[in-house]
């Protein structure tokens, strides 16, 4: 085979390569968390609406749970900081009453607009702290 030969069948090797890669990663975006940070869900909740997110805050439960900026904005309550973790459980919220209770956590759900002009995170099935690095709550499985 001759130097041009081989450079093209590379060429094809490598496009065919990038063209699976973009094809598999496509199939499969529907199911993954997009890492987003409290600041872009509060400066353009609108971009995040119906996506499933991963954001990292200072979770605490005060009449609902809530996803504060930082440790601080939750003690001086500054409602302009905070994103609502919406319940999971009629009646209550198993991830409210967990060990994921005033700490810095990772939580993964999904970004939704409220009937109250608001918005929220749903359907949380996991929350890690973050400083001890463990699971702090999961979605317990459904029969």
């Amino acid at each position: 085979m001759t130097l041009m030969k081989q450079i093209r069948c590379n060429k094809i090797l490598t496009l065919s390569m990038v063209f699976v890669a973009l094809t598999i990663n496509h199939a499969y975006s529907d199911d993954l968390y997009r890492h987003v940070s409290i600041t872009e869900l509060l400066a353009v909740p609108e971009k995040f609406i119906d996506k499933k997110i991963t954001v990292k805050g200072y979770y605490v439960r005060r009449f609902g749970g809530f996803l504060y900026l930082s440790k601080e904005h939750a003690e001086f309550l500054d409602n302009m900081s905070k994103i609502v973790v919406a319940d999971n459980v009629a009646g209550g919220s198993a991830l409210s009453y967990s060990g994921c209770r005033n700490r810095y956590v990772e939580i993964n759900g999904i970004f939704k607009a409220t009937q109250y002009n608001s918005f929220a995170i749903f359907g949380v099935k996991k929350a890690r702290a973050i400083k001890l690095d463990e699971l702090c709550w999961e979605e317990a499985p459904r029969n």
